[in-house]
């Protein structure tokens, strides 16, 4: 949950993010290499800062400029930390904090009077009301929690016979809150972790097509008993409904890539939009890459790329080491498809793949108090 400084621009979290960086930054600076993933930010960092000069209040966007630089910079340099057992273990104890709190300000939030309401419910009325509940995006908050649940699922779940209990369970409590795609993306990087784990046979195959049964007439039971679930996931039955959601997808894309041809270099940090045509109105383009796009132009392809071919390879390859760490980035990265994702979970997880890609055994426990002189 961010907890923000009055009159400051960033968050507590991400002040300690930048500071611990910093740390490590300077009692590791021999473990640090020289990465693809680095030199990717360096031209997202370059590119940005250009597309800066083509916005009228380019003085102005040069503040938010700053602040970003700062935790990219951040996200190329905190990455040693997780060689350290004892940073990993406490990684690990705020995951799961971070697992059941979120279930707890659900269930706090939908139950009332003995009543369930969805959550998508109450934070649709929020919102038309003006009320002072400041209800969070249940997108924001799924996409942490769906995290943290395959994070704990690859590290204390997946060899374990009720692995399909909890699987099962983390979908029902993304299914309340209505958040559509969290749902969809979590039950695919659930698939794509237990596929990495194990080798696919015939008796694998029976166990994936009966758990996919199972959760599924399970999931369709509870849409069944809220009216607010079968309007909100009606696109599954519902072809017109389907065939505006997905154009409207499409129409971003365009955009965007219009955007791309007018501003080469971007337009800074500033332009998370995209002007809609004929319309005095503009939008989010709800994809994180995009986004990325639209702020450094062709200078922001080099991250996308790197962090598609991260993902391939590391899918091909069926590596199972540090495979929590490898499922977590994969929920956040896969939801950038279709949602903006600027926040601290983004610039971690750009850490994790450092971490993942520069691994050595026998690098596995290096104390934080390690220096490099």
């Amino acid at each position: 949950y961010p907890i923000n400084i009055p009159g400051f621009p960033l968050t507590i979290g991400r002040i300690s993010f930048i500071l611990i960086s910093f740390l490590v930054f300077i009692s590791r600076l021999k473990l640090i290499k020289i990465n693809i993933i680095k030199i990717s930010i360096i031209i997202l960092l370059f590119g940005a800062f250009l597309g800066n000069f083509y916005t009228e209040n380019w003085s102005l966007n040069l503040f938010s400029y700053y602040g970003n630089f700062l935790l990219f910079l951040s996200a190329m340099f905190f990455y040693p930390i997780f060689y350290d057992t004892d940073f990993k273990k406490i990684f690990s104890f705020f995951i799961i904090c971070g697992f059941f709190y979120w279930i707890i300000y659900l269930f706090l939030v939908i139950y009332s009077d003995g009543n369930i309401i969805t959550y998508g419910e109450l934070y649709r009325q929020d919102i038309l009301q003006d009320s002072d509940n400041n209800l969070i995006n249940y997108h924001s908050f799924m996409t942490v929690f769906s995290a943290c649940g395959l994070y704990i699922y690859s590290k204390f779940f997946i060899n374990r016979k009720i692995s399909i209990i909890f699987i099962i369970f983390v979908l029902l409590v993304i299914l309340i809150s209505e958040s559509r795609s969290n749902l969809i993306i979590t039950a695919f990087c659930f698939y794509f972790t237990y596929l990495l784990f194990y080798r696919f046979n015939f008796f694998d195959l029976i166990k994936i097509i009966f758990g996919l049964a199972t959760t599924f007439v399970i999931l369709q039971s509870v849409i069944g008993v809220f009216d607010t679930l079968s309007w909100r996931y009606r696109f599954i039955s519902d072809a017109l409904y389907y065939e505006q959601i997905t154009s409207n997808r499409f129409l971003f894309y365009s955009l965007t890539f219009e955007h791309l041809i007018n501003y080469p270099f971007g337009q800074g940090f500033t332009n998370n939009r995209v002007k809609m045509p004929g319309l005095d109105i503009s939008y989010q383009p709800h994809n994180q890459y995009l986004t990325f796009i639209l702020q450094a132009g062709f200078f922001s392809i080099p991250i996308i790329f790197s962090i598609f071919k991260f993902l391939y390879l590391r899918i091909r390859l069926r590596t199972k080491i540090n495979i929590e760490y490898f499922s977590y980035s994969l929920i956040i990265f896969s939801t950038c498809f279709v949602n903006d994702l600027s926040g601290l979970n983004l610039f971690i997880c750009l850490s994790i793949v450092q971490f993942l890609i520069t691994y050595q055994n026998n690098e596995d426990s290096i104390p934080l108090s390690h220096s490099s002189h």
